[in-house]
């Protein structure tokens, strides 16, 4: 290029002889890694250095693959003054004396070596981090795809989730029932969930949980004002909980209906120990006053989806706590009523369980009342036989008289082929409780009597070998 008539260029041979000075004459050492250890150790960096230190780094490992070697060594020299605010809520930036001998004042300062993560999960992006994770503006101001540069992979990793989850446990956005920041609280929250519901087994779902302060962690509840409150999980219920059936007995708190928008799931709040329903123990204390009124459907649907032992269920069909239709005055045991039933409605002794008007009963409230807590279907034949016994014996004028038919009628079909009452009927053919007639022959008197099935004739064919006429 020379020869092409550049004129202001320092000759070959000038600076040849300059180079040879340098090396040869005065020995002046090439700038080495050694150097710039050395030089971080003794001055502490601004905050614009460190980023433009993190930026050169991966280059020159690039350039020279030899110098990745002094990669532990020289991230342990660097100390830097924070420009930003740590990324906890509180001040816990390490005070060290300042790498100056004339500097008199204590100044704050980071030393590298304690950094050692950056975050690459957006769930907790904007989120406090930990003191061993990189701010987010100095990340942001290097870029996280040089972060993760293999140059950096003795210096820096990615933030563990279950890190991030043990540092925030402690964090006074869910330790604090008083805490100002309410977005920031759901954010935290929002973050937990969507990694518990990503979780592939129960055992690390477990896991995880185990990390979470759940006793003492604090979780926004329902209000109906702008206020913002939170408690602990033991002492509220998801907010799709029907708590109807236990209104009269306290006020019962219900998760803030913006976690469910925000989208914290119920599995991850049940987890943290967030009630579903009461718990069996306040049940069974408050079972024999609580008023159902007119409505029972509430608490059955509670029943059927509480987790209950067989001593539970023991005690529930014994105790009286349900209404009875038509009695506002006491409430009765499952096993003292019936599910409603045209058919068996003559009886004065039976008691339909009190249901909501229009409101049709479902297979599985109705499996669950008849088999899980004993309430009556069919009456048994001995209730049945009692009173045909006593209303038989009754004047027509006393009776009944159209109950009375149609509990013989109820009677009669039971007794079909394979009928309820067939095969127990036997022990009653001799008890009197069919009114019959009969015809004096003599005088021509029709005379009535109680007959039992037993008895010579049951035909209503008017015959005279026939002593007695149903």
């Amino acid at each position: 290029m020379e020869a092409f008539g550049i004129t202001h260029v320092v000759r070959r041979v000038m600076m040849e002889n300059a180079r040879e000075y340098h090396t040869v004459i005065a020995t002046c050492p090439t700038l080495g890694m050694n150097d710039l250890i050395e030089t971080m150790q003794n001055r502490t960096l601004k905050e614009e250095e460190l980023i433009r230190l993190l930026k050169w780094w991966p280059k020159i490992c690039k350039i020279d693959q030899r110098v990745g070697r002094y990669g532990t060594s020289l991230k342990e020299s660097i100390c830097f003054e924070p420009s930003s605010a740590v990324n906890s809520s509180e001040d816990v930036t390490k005070q060290v004396p300042a790498k100056n001998a004339n500097a008199k004042a204590v100044t704050k300062v980071c030393g590298l070596d304690s950094i050692l993560y950056y975050t690459s999960n957006k769930l907790i992006k904007e989120l406090p981090l930990p003191d061993t994770a990189i701010t987010l503006d100095i990340q942001n101001a290097v870029g996280l795809r040089n972060l993760e540069d293999r140059s950096f992979s003795q210096w820096f990793s990615p933030l563990p989730f279950d890190i991030w989850a043990a540092f925030i446990s402690s964090h006074p956005s869910i330790r604090k029932s008083n805490f100002d920041d309410y977005k920031l609280r759901i954010q935290v929250l929002v973050a937990l969930s969507k990694h518990y519901d990503s979780l592939g087994t129960a055992a690390a779902k477990r896991s995880f949980i185990s990390l979470l302060p759940t006793k003492t962690i604090y979780i926004p509840i329902e209000t109906h004002d702008k206020t913002h409150q939170a408690l602990h999980p033991e002492e509220i219920y998801l907010s799709s909980s029907d708590l109807s059936a236990f209104e009269g007995l306290g006020k019962f708190e219900k998760v803030s209906s913006q976690l469910h928008k925000e989208g914290i799931s119920d599995d991850f709040l049940l987890a943290l120990g967030v009630r579903k329903t009461i718990s069996m123990e306040f049940l069974f204390l408050h079972l024999d006053t609580l008023q159902w009124s007119s409505n029972p459907k509430s608490l059955i649907n509670y029943l059927m989806n509480a987790d209950l032992s067989d001593q539970d269920f023991h005690k529930l069909r014994s105790t009286k706590y349900l209404p009875a239709r038509n009695d506002k005055e006491s409430l009765h045991s499952p096993r003292e009523l019936y599910l409603p039933n045209d058919e068996i409605k003559m009886f004065p002794f039976v008691r339909f369980l009190q249901w909501p008007n229009g409101e049709n009963m479902s297979t599985a409230q109705r499996n669950f009342l008849t088999k899980k807590l004993g309430l009556n279907v069919d009456p048994s034949l001995a209730c049945v036989m009692t009173y045909l016994q006593s209303e038989s014996v009754k004047s027509i004028e006393q009776r009944e008289e159209s109950s009375f038919k149609l509990a013989l009628q109820y009677l009669t079909q039971k007794l079909a082929p394979n009928g309820m009452y067939e095969k127990e009927f036997g022990k009653y053919r001799n008890v009197k409780f069919l009114p019959c007639i009969r015809q004096n022959y003599e005088s021509g008197e029709i005379v009535k009597e109680i007959k039992a099935p037993s008895g010579k004739s049951l035909s209503p064919l008017q015959n005279v070998i026939i002593s007695h006429i149903l």
